[in-house]
């Protein structure tokens, strides 16, 4: 069972509480607090392999089409109690205002109706993509529409059933439940795609990080499948300390490669060598980005995981070594230009050197990859049984009104590790 040192800290008002979950080889925390020796057992390693989590063939078309093919989300999820409502877009070139959201409290009722559940959550994940969802920007699956509850990942246990052989009482779920007290959850439509329980053997919170499929499995399907380090070669990560860039980082040193992580803070570039073992970490809030890559990596970059895009993907493609790989993921350096239309991201100056150097450069929806949700999430267990990843996680603490305070700091880089707001 891995161990979870936690610190939380009430300033004005508001309540951060950051949880390092380490393990046996782990080095100290960043903070002095040494890290202790826990293990998962043969039989949750186990469980974790075979964890049945949207392990279908593929892309489910329900679960996410794209933009091009559902503009948005008429429904959104379905729910009561208080929840925040998108009633306007954001504009471009600034985070998401409170304007843009309502909050509505709607009556529990005393049972569920037939064919349904009802969950009450209790952590909602904060993406990076809530900016894109929120906008009608092309995307990858339909905007949140207007007028409905916003869209986000949740972790919550079952407080009425209408039957009892799909989902019990008291069973801890992970749902797509939005930003809302308590998610009603459909049976026929809902079981296997949109609600799962939560991962075997590990603290909860571990199923909004490194055992979710927007963090952990978004990680290992960049790095495994489409980065595939080999041992001695030379990674970099952009995001370095964030929830994604920090387990890819990670999964890279674990292969055997020298990993750069990049981040925008001196606190964070200690997080990356101390905490998650990369070999060297870049301020680009302060360094010379371009020259400090050439020190760290005189023979060139092999792979390259981009969770920013823009000049940092610039920098870094023109300094990529021959038959590189480059794994598209995220471009968050762009994400507040996302208003009413498609966003204007510019591109690499040298995009021509992936013809010169033989580059491949893939971008990827983890949901494509759904049917490895399995095996990533085996080897993710097994490598923290081994002492070989830590997580690092930001929890809020309030209502679903700090939604968007919270959120927000995502855009602003205020936050160290996978943010998530605890409902209280």
């Amino acid at each position: 069972m891995p161990t979870t040192t936690t610190t939380t800290t009430t300033v004005g008002g508001t309540t951060t509480t950051v949880t390092e979950t380490t393990s046996a080889a782990s080095p100290a925390a960043a903070d002095g607090v040494a890290a202790a020796a826990p293990s998962l057992t043969e039989e949750e390693q186990e469980a974790l392999k075979n964890w049945s989590i949207m392990s279908g063939p593929g892309r489910s078309s329900a679960w996410a089409p794209t933009s091009l093919e559902v503009p948005e989300d008429p429904v959104g999820p379905q729910g009561f109690g208080k929840g925040v409502l998108l009633v306007e877009r954001p504009p471009k070139g600034v985070a998401i205002p409170k304007s843009c959201v309502k909050i509505v409290d709607r009556p529990l009722p005393k049972e569920c109706a037939p064919g349904t559940a009802i969950v009450k959550n209790e952590l909602i994940s904060m993406e990076p993509s809530h900016r894109i969802w929120m906008s009608a920007a092309d995307q990858y699956m339909p905007a949140i529409g207007l007028n409905t509850i916003v869209r986000g990942f949740t972790v919550g246990t079952v407080i009425m059933t209408s039957d009892e052989s799909k989902l019990k009482v008291g069973d801890q779920v992970t749902t797509l439940g939005g930003v809302q007290e308590y998610t009603t959850v459909t049976f026929e439509t809902d079981l296997g795609v949109f609600v799962n329980p939560v991962a075997p053997g590990v603290p909860v919170t571990l199923n909004m990080s490194l055992f979710s499929v927007a963090a952990g499995f978004t990680a290992w399907v960049g790095m495994k499948q489409i980065c595939q380090p080999k041992a001695g070669e030379t990674v970099v990560v952009s995001g370095g300390a964030g929830a994604v860039g920090s387990i890819a980082g990670q999964l890279a040193k674990a292969a055997g490669a020298r990993v750069i992580g990049i981040a925008g803070s001196d606190a964070k570039v200690k997080f990356m060598t101390e905490e998650f073992g990369f070999d060297v970490g870049i301020n680009y809030k302060t360094a010379d980005v371009a020259a400090e890559l050439r020190k760290a990596c005189p023979k060139g970059i092999d792979c390259y995981y981009d969770n920013v895009g823009g000049e940092t993907l610039n920098i870094v493609m023109g300094q990529m070594a021959l038959y590189g790989r480059i794994c598209a993921c995220g471009g968050i350096q762009s994400y507040l230009d996302a208003g009413t239309g498609t966003m204007q991201a510019q591109g690499p100056s040298n995009i021509t050197n992936i013809i010169i150097m033989r580059l491949t450069m893939r971008g990827f929806i983890c949901l494509d990859h759904a049917s490895a949700i399995p095996e990533a999430m085996g080897e993710l267990g097994a490598l923290m049984a081994a002492g070989k990843m830590n997580v690092r996680e930001d929890i809020r603490e309030g209502g679903v009104d700090a939604f968007i305070d919270t959120v927000n700091l995502l855009y602003t880089g205020g936050n160290t590790g996978k943010l998530m707001l605890r409902l209280v």
